[in-house]
């Protein structure tokens, strides 16, 4: 049986929180209160000192806001991946994509459905090559279940941003030798997409063409 008052005393501490090791032990303590987190979660997390997968801590997020009528303060890509993790993808996918920039987007569903989306691809920098058109690699955004940047797709790849590197290693893979048309580099005018140099402080690394 869920204790609201022990759940909405962790929410509150949770918003409060100035680390994510913090918000983790807050995140753990709710997820495993509310059976979020089932007992091989819970001894994952206990062999990670405590630290929650990004896929954890969107299911416990996802519960606050929908069955706890949660405010959850912050924006919710950082919550959920980490400044580590979107450090290490950001290096990764400058990398193998530098005519790119990483976006990445977690929002509650428009509409009346009680899940978390998620939209994940890369953005073309003016002069970029175009993608070529017949592959299906993620270079506009597209609105989804945010569960659904998780799975198990062999070779190590365990979320969108591993399977995506691991068919198209480098934009070579991906790009025609043909100029991007303007009309395909409109910027969005989506509050809820974020370029990860941009949450990260980065320096823009943007090339001048």
């Amino acid at each position: 049986m869920v204790v609201w008052s022990y759940i909405e005393e962790r929410i509150d501490r949770f918003n409060q929180a100035k680390t994510e090791r913090d918000r983790d032990d807050f995140l753990y303590r709710i997820g495993s209160h509310a059976d979020v987190l089932n007992l091989e979660d819970v001894r994952l997390i206990r062999e990670n000192n405590g630290a929650l997968t990004s896929e954890q801590r969107c299911a416990v997020l996802e519960w606050m806001i929908y069955s706890a009528d949660a405010e959850v303060r912050g924006n919710l890509v950082l919550l959920i991946f980490g400044a580590r993790q979107l450090r290490e993808w950001h290096q990764k996918a400058k990398a193998a994509y530098p005519d790119l920039e990483l976006v990445l987007g977690i929002r509650t569903a428009k509409g009346t459905e009680d899940y978390l989306e998620r939209a994940f691809y890369f953005r073309p920098l003016p002069g970029a090559l175009k993608v070529d058109p017949d592959c299906d690699f993620p270079w506009k955004p597209r609105w989804d279940m945010a569960e659904y940047f998780w799975g198990d797709w062999g070779d190590g790849c365990h979320n969108e941003f591993d399977l995506t590197l691991n068919v198209y290693p480098d934009q070579d893979c991906v790009t025609l030798d043909v100029d991007m048309e303007d009309w395909e580099l409109e910027p969005e005018n989506d509050p809820d997409l974020f370029l990860i140099r941009d949450l990260l402080g980065l320096p823009d690394l943007t090339p001048a063409y």
